[in-house]
């Protein structure tokens, strides 16, 4: 049998020619290319083992003459894989913005509460603030005029031993006499004059006391 009755046979319907025979198989979607002038003498074995690949049929079936009396090609179509069904897509509807609950008087009420809570606690922290900066420009004028005014220091021990005395006052000052609770006193890394050293520092709360350069700082940089 011909190459040409065997692809036609498969199903395969010649669709154009010029340089290359281009055959479609309308049920499987499937396109098979076969040179016009094929120059190799295994054109024909590559061909069928092709079209074997795309029909799923045995080459032995395909090269077999057809039933007699039956609609051409009607065997080999029964043997075609059952390309398979896409998934049903579904439809999820689209979900509409609402339109924001409006608020009950109950949270009308607590929420303008809760504003108020927070300035009043935003100026209590002002005046703890301003509390805890009076003290510290204390201990700071303290601790310059005895470091560089009075002359009382004249070694490292009496320098070291002038922080330990101020730190500690002021300590004691916010803690005891002016009622904080969360006090702690701490030794921060500081740089000077291109040197490294250490000095104490008193924490509060959130704050941290440098009585060194006379501010109280947020961070601990």
């Amino acid at each position: 049998m011909k190459l040409d009755a065997i692809i036609r046979n498969a199903g395969f319907r010649l669709e154009r020619q010029r340089k290359h025979k281009i055959y479609k198989h309308a049920e499987l979607g499937e396109t098979l290319v076969v040179a016009s002038t094929p120059s190799d003498h295994r054109t024909g074995a590559n061909t069928l083992a092709q079209l074997s690949r795309l029909t799923g049929i045995r080459k032995r079936e395909l090269i077999a003459p057809p039933v007699r009396g039956a609609r051409r090609n009607e065997h080999k179509v029964e043997n075609l894989p059952v390309p398979p069904k896409d998934p049903p897509v579904e439809i999820v509807p689209e979900v509409q913005p609402t339109a924001p609950t409006p608020m009950t008087p109950a949270e009308r009420k607590y929420l303008k509460r809760m504003e108020k809570h927070e300035i009043q606690r935003q100026l209590k922290l002002g005046r703890q603030r301003q509390r805890l900066q009076a003290a510290l420009d204390r201990c700071h004028e303290f601790f310059i005029h005895e470091m560089f005014e009075s002359g009382a220091v004249h070694c490292e021990d009496e320098r070291e031993d002038l922080h330990d005395l101020t730190a500690l006052s002021l300590y004691f000052a916010v803690k005891a006499r002016m009622g904080f609770h969360d006090v702690e006193l701490m030794a921060a890394e500081v740089l000077i004059n291109q040197t490294v050293g250490n000095i104490p520092v008193v924490r509060v709360g959130c704050w941290y006391l440098d009585y060194f350069g006379g501010e109280v700082h947020d961070t601990t940089e």
